[in-house]
């Protein structure tokens, strides 16, 4: 992260994309996310979602982009000290099959419901 320069300067627009051809695709849905989701349960983590991203800068399409595992956490439910020791124990999952280059994020996240019945 950058600080922006002067006080007009504002941040670059950001985009969310598929993780598309990386390790983590092979591994994600049968076996690291249900691993994560035990760990978010046995904390006791309010989340609301868990995504594999890729998180990029919008000018920059063809720039390698991090991996990440997005977790959307309910507001006030978590905080920042206990979100950095549940992050780092998602983290290992990934060390522990050998996924060394995806990251663990939170943001706080809502589910209004719309849509459903």
């Amino acid at each position: 992260w950058e600080l922006p320069a002067n006080p007009e300067a504002y941040l670059p627009c950001k985009e969310l994309r598929i993780p598309g051809n990386h390790p983590l695709a092979a591994v994600w849905e049968d076996n690291l996310a249900p691993r994560v989701l035990d760990i978010l349960d046995s904390k006791g983590v309010q989340w609301t979602s868990m995504d594999a991203a890729r998180i990029g800068v919008e000018e920059e399409y063809f720039a390698p982009v991090q991996v990440v595992i997005w977790i959307g956490i309910k507001p006030d439910t978590l905080s920042g000290e206990d979100g950095l020791a549940v992050a780092k124990e998602c983290k290992q999952v990934l060390v522990d099959d050998n996924i060394l280059d995806v990251e663990v994020e939170a943001r706080v996240s809502l589910i209004d419901g719309a849509g459903t019945t």
